[in-house]
């Protein structure tokens, strides 16, 4: 024994030229798998004294995160191989219960930030048609079967109020249900 010094466990079946597991004065070092079992419903708890903990998962050509800072959940990923330079992709404020895209700044229960931020719905069980609404700086988008999957002319747009229909677009324009309003304000007269 060696105060201070590196302890290394080997497996006993292989060569002994690299160590299984290692102490080091950084922590602990493991060449492998690591299996955790348990007959109670915490498998693994990660603490530190500092204000965030988690952990990195790098490899020869980048790395990404799993985080726990100050309640919430941060999920990093675009890094290098060294570990550093990932960005946050996915943020949940724990206090809130928001969820971020794009954003550790989430301003709704689902916020989405990006240069192009868009919304992506997939039916799949009706020929995977799909459907997106994106914003572009002051213009919002809705596409209905923007890929036309279906071959057909028969999308459309619909508007609900409580349980009932009060208007669609579709291939031939605006279909309205019940009566249209406009009101002019005096600003505008």
């Amino acid at each position: 024994f060696v105060p201070d010094g590196e302890v290394s466990l080997y497996y006993d079946g292989g060569t002994y030229s690299t160590p299984k597991l290692s102490t080091t004065a950084t922590g602990i070092d493991v060449d492998g798998r690591i299996n955790v079992s348990s007959s109670v419903n915490t498998l693994l708890t990660l603490t530190s004294t500092t204000r965030h903990c988690g952990f990195s998962m790098i490899d020869s050509n980048g790395s990404s995160a799993l985080q726990n800072r100050d309640g919430n959940i941060r999920f990093l990923a675009g890094g290098d191989a060294s570990g550093s330079g990932a960005s946050d992709v996915l943020f949940i404020n724990g206090s809130l219960g928001r969820v971020g895209i794009g954003t550790t700044s989430v301003g709704a229960t689902l916020h989405l930030s990006s240069t192009l931020p868009e919304l992506r719905f997939t039916d799949t069980d009706n020929n995977n048609i799909d459907h997106f609404i994106s914003c572009s700086g002051s213009a919002m988008t809705l596409k209905a079967d923007e890929s036309q999957e279906d071959n057909a002319g028969d999308t459309t747009i619909r508007f609900h109020i409580d349980t009932v229909e009060k208007g669609r677009f579709d291939d031939a324009g605006l279909d309205v249900t019940g009566a249209i309003t406009s009101t002019v304000s005096a600003a505008n007269t």
